[in-house]
């Protein structure tokens, strides 16, 4: 039996998610939906989580901001990133050293999109970059 299809969320499009910020998160929930709804496996950079959490409490508090990465965590699988890596990243033709990053760790779980409204950013990326609402349609039925 193949495997589900593994999707790595950009920080942009968690953050989108979490604040609730139009027009994107419906799009982002969208495709988490769709994941968790057995259409795939939904996946996060390790270094996602601190961003969201450090974003989201700037903006709504260390409150919010616990519940958000909580959700996230029960949800979404966190991929680690080890110094092979970051060296990796860090030689790489992506310009932006956290873009890098996420290529690698969509790399790392085996990602068929890296799902980001940052596509100016992942030219380089030999992982396809889509906005969520291009990739929930690719993804097939369970």
């Amino acid at each position: 039996m193949a495997m589900p299809p593994a999707v790595l969320f950009d920080t942009n499009v968690l953050v989108d998610l979490v604040l609730a910020r139009p027009p994107w998160a419906a799009d982002a929930g969208d495709l988490l939906f769709a994941l968790k709804a057995g259409r795939g496996r939904a996946c996060m950079a390790i270094h996602t989580v601190t961003t969201i959490s450090y974003l989201v409490e700037r903006e709504r508090g260390r409150r919010h901001a616990r519940i958000a990465v909580q959700m996230l965590l029960d949800t979404v699988e966190v991929v680690p990133l080890f110094d092979r890596d970051l060296h990796q990243a860090f030689g790489s033709d992506i310009a932006d050293f956290e873009d890098a990053l996420q290529v690698m760790a969509a790399r790392s779980c085996g990602a068929q999109w890296i799902a980001t409204r940052n596509l100016r950013d992942f030219v380089h990326s030999p992982i396809p970059a889509l906005p969520p609402a291009l990739i929930t349609p690719l993804l097939t039925e369970p």
